[in-house]
C-alpha cells in the first residue's frame, strides 16, 4: 500500500511537470467535444471517495443532469480533480465538500468546489494560480508542488473560460471555473 501510494504520488508529479512543460511551450492541445458535466463530476467523486472517507468528509453534489459543456473531457476532469483533491487535502477531518454546477450568462457553465477547510488569506489569493506557489498554511500542513492550480488555470483558459477563488481567509474556500456551453 505504501509503495503504491508513493508510486502514484511520483506519477502525479511527473504528469504535472510534463503538462506544465507542454503548456509553457505552447504544445498543449485540447480536443473539445460536447460532454455532460454530471458525468465528469460523478467520475471525479468516485475517484476521491476513499480519500474523502479516510478523513470522514461529507461529499455533496448539485449538478443538473442536462448541463453540457464544450470541453476536452480529460482536461475538464483534471481541472475538477485538482480542485476537489485540494479541498480534501486542506479540509480538517469531518469537513464538508460541495461540488455544484450551473449555467451562467454568456454561454458558459460554472463549476465550483466549496469546502469548510482552513481558508485562504486574501493577500495570498492573487498568487494561487502561479507556478510553484503554495500558501503559508499549505507549506506547513501538506505536501505538494504548487503546480496543480497553475495547470488548472491554463487548461481553463485554453477552453476560453476563467478560474477564481473566494475565501474570507478564516473559514473555507470556494474555487470556481467556467467552461463554454458550445463551440467558441
Amino acid at each position: 500500500e505504501v509503495l503504491r501510494n508513493n508510486a502514484d504520488r511520483l506519477m502525479s508529479l511527473i504528469t504535472d511537470l510534463l503538462d506544465m512543460s507542454a503548456l509553457d511551450s505552447g504544445r498543449m492541445q485540447i480536443t473539445p467535444s460536447l460532454i455532460e458535466v454530471d458525468s465528469i463530476v460523478r467520475g471525479v467523486m468516485e475517484d476521491v471517495q476513499s480519500t474523502a472517507a479516510a478523513k470522514q468528509h461529507s461529499l455533496r453534489v448539485e449538478v443538473p443532469a442536462s448541463l453540457t459543456v464544450w470541453a476536452d473531457p480529460v482536461r475538464a476532469r483534471q481541472i475538477l480533480q485538482n480542485l476537489v483533491g485540494n479541498a480534501i487535502k486542506y479540509t480538517p477531518v469531518g469537513g464538508v465538500i460541495e461540488v455544484r454546477a450551473r449555467e451562467v450568462p454568456g454561454g458558459f457553465a460554472e463549476i465550483s468546489v466549496r469546502d469548510d477547510g482552513i481558508g485562504i488569506p486574501p493577500e495570498e489569493q492573487s498568487h494561487l494560480f502561479e507556478k510553484f506557489y503554495r500558501t503559508t498554511a499549505g507549506r506547513r500542513t501538506t505536501g505538494g508542488t504548487g503546480l496543480g492550480l497553475a495547470i488548472a488555470k491554463s487548461f481553463v483558459e485554453l477552453h476560453g473560460g476563467r478560474i477564481w477563488c473566494e475565501s474570507d481567509g478564516r473559514s473555507g474556500s470556494r474555487f470556481a471555473f467556467t467552461l463554454p456551453r458550445r463551440r467558441l
